[in-house]
């Protein structure tokens, strides 16, 4: 699934003179589809290092990777979402800049994001050396109702992807997006990402000239009958009938559901 996403790898200090790359890589990609916005992240990590483990707690305390979502200029708000390896999840809406030092607005709303970590080494034992730790999760639309919820195919939203590695003295931040401080925070700086939309289903011309209105349905979809044939009491039913479109003249059967085609995963991709 995920060698369809775009790889956003571009992860360092813009703020900062020269621009540096990160110490260590992070690979992340995002895919989407009506229900759900999708993640994984791989992040190159020699000592991986966690110590929350609450839901909403002090996350950027700790290695934790970071998505945040500026989904219009025509909602007021943003959204960050962080995992750290412990697989503690930090969820929060902002509706302006300045709620984001209420602390007690991490606390605030409901979401359902889901996440799952692997370690590749051992955390929080700095006697070895690790190579990393990966994140996949998925965040149901209905958790961003509060800023219009879904988008559309077409649709460009700002998204920061951001990481915050190692602990103490020896931080360090990056960032996916062209951040001219070093804020996470900086939605009007945050990359534009297209929402990109299945490939349209070809419809085939229709050629009967006894046709009497349109029996096309909804794009990828038969005609079918809604309502079953009223038999009259102590006339046994005839057999069900096999054409699917009413007038085609061409019998046709529905496919079982094994052989129907099975729902598009949709792609999000960097403009």
């Amino acid at each position: 699934m995920w060698r369809r996403a775009t790889v956003v790898a571009d992860f360092g200090q813009p703020w900062a003179a020269g621009a540096p790359r990160a110490r260590e890589q992070t690979r992340a990609r995002l895919l989407w589809d009506r229900e759900w916005l999708y993640f994984f992240a791989e992040l190159d990590d020699a000592d991986v290092a966690a110590d929350v483990r609450e839901h909403d707690g002090p996350m950027w305390q700790n290695d934790v990777f970071e998505i945040f979502l500026r989904p219009s200029t025509e909602h007021a708000g943003y959204f960050e979402f962080e995992v750290n390896p412990f697989g503690a999840v930090l969820d929060a809406f902002f509706p302006t800049l300045e709620s984001r030092r209420d602390r007690a607005q991490l606390r605030r709303g409901e979401f359902h994001l889901e996440a799952k970590v692997v370690v590749r080494g051992t955390l929080n034992d700095a006697r070895d050396r690790d190579s990393g730790w990966s994140v996949e999760g998925r965040i149901p639309w209905s958790d961003l109702n509060a800023a219009g919820g879904r988008p559309a195919p077409g649709e460009t939203w700002g998204v920061n992807l951001a990481r915050v590695n190692g602990t103490g003295p020896a931080t360090e931040l990056s960032s996916a997006a062209p951040l001219t401080q070093p804020s996470f925070h900086r939605t009007e700086e945050y990359t534009p990402w297209r929402f990109v939309g299945p490939d349209p289903i070809r419809r085939v011309a229709w050629e009967n000239t006894r046709l009497v209105g349109s029996p096309d349905g909804p794009t990828g979809y038969a005609v079918g009958r809604a309502w079953p044939r009223a038999i009259p009491s102590g006339i046994p039913p005839s057999p069900p009938p096999q054409n699917v479109m009413a007038g085609s003249g061409r019998p046709s059967r529905e496919r079982p559901a094994s052989s129907r085609p099975h729902p598009r995963l949709w792609i999000v991709g960097a403009n």
